[in-house]
């Protein structure tokens, strides 16, 4: 009986807000609008690491997302943008996905981590996200799931096993580079 007062509390208060935001006034509805374009400014602001794990990530235009940077660190893989990795409200049918370990702005900071990983017997590797302004992340993604689910169920055991904290974000592996 409570779960069911509490399910018609929270619909009787989204329908109220719903019909607040319908019958502002003009001049209330645009300073939200104000407030809610200062607030993705300001989270576009933020570090790539920030963001990633965060899940606020501002879309870019699509001509951007295609291209793609040579790393700081010529030993790095190509760099890709940082919305490749990001989990969507909704996966894709056919995609890998993998465990954000860290995050890095040296290379051989986040290789060192992708080594003791190996030596866990986990796969890993480096993702190199290249920022608009020219900037490089390396992100080390650990293992190989075939499914959102399994990389959620893999989280404890990897974060035992390379001594880690935190929530280990789930993130999309991009797909292997076409060869030419």
């Amino acid at each position: 009986m409570k779960k069911a007062m509490l399910v018609v509390l929270v619909l009787l208060f989204g329908t109220l807000l719903f019909l607040a935001g319908v019958f502002a006034p003009a001049s209330v509805r645009g300073s939200l609008g104000r407030g809610a374009t200062d607030t993705l400014q300001a989270v576009s602001r933020l570090p790539l690491g920030d963001r990633l794990t965060a899940g606020l990530l501002p879309a870019k235009p699509a001509a951007k997302q295609a291209t793609a940077s040579a790393p700081a660190d010529a030993s790095a893989p190509p760099a890709i943008p940082a919305e490749q990795i990001v989990l969507p409200a909704i996966p894709p049918a056919k995609a890998e996905y993998a465990l954000q370990a860290t995050q890095r702005a040296d290379y051989r900071e986040a290789q060192e981590l992708v080594t003791q990983a190996q030596a866990e017997k986990l796969p890993a590797s480096v993702i190199t996200i290249a920022e608009d302004d020219g900037q490089h992340w390396y992100v080390v993604a650990i293992g190989k799931y075939a499914s959102v689910e399994d990389a959620r169920s893999g989280r404890v055991r990897v974060a035992q096993r390379l001594n880690l904290t935190g929530g280990l974000p789930v993130i999309l592996l991009p797909a292997p580079p076409k060869k030419k």
